[in-house]
Formats: C-alpha cells, structure tokens, sequence
C-alpha cells in the first residue's frame, strides 16, 4: 500500500491510500497547505494499531445461540 498526495489546480492538497491492487481504499479531504496534508497521513498511520469494533446495529430475528447438556437454547430479537 502506498500514500499517494497532490496539489490540486484550485491550490489545495489532498491524499488517498492505494492498495497494492491500485484501488484507492481512503481519501483525505482537501487542506489548503501540504503540511497539513501530511498531518493527516501521519495520524492515519499511527491509527493502523486502533481497534476495529462492529457497531451494526441489531436486527429483529435470531440473535444467539447455544447448545449444552443437550438442550438448545435460542434468543430471538423483537421486530
């Protein structure tokens, strides 16, 4: 993966993320200098170690579950 940056005609800068495959995977919003541009590549790399979290909401259906002693239980999600 690589960073790609630029000065735009309208003489903002803004960035995207490519991956090995080319396809661009984040984009940067413009700033008006290329230090700026940088910063926000810099933060976008130290954020590599952050923690993923699913926040989908639930769904109305089945929502878990389990099996012991032979019995199964199931929990169900009200529409």
């Amino acid at each position: 993966m690589r960073f790609e940056y630029w000065q735009a005609d309208d003489g903002t800068w803004t960035w995207h993320l490519k991956s090995s495959l080319g396809d661009i995977v984040a984009k940067g919003v413009p700033t008006s200098d290329r230090d700026t541009c940088f910063a926000t590549i810099k933060m976008v790399k130290l954020a590599a170690s952050a923690p993923c979290r699913d926040i989908t909401p639930p769904r109305a259906g089945l929502v878990g579950a389990s099996s012991s002693s032979g019995f199964m239980s199931i929990r169900v999600q009200p529409a």
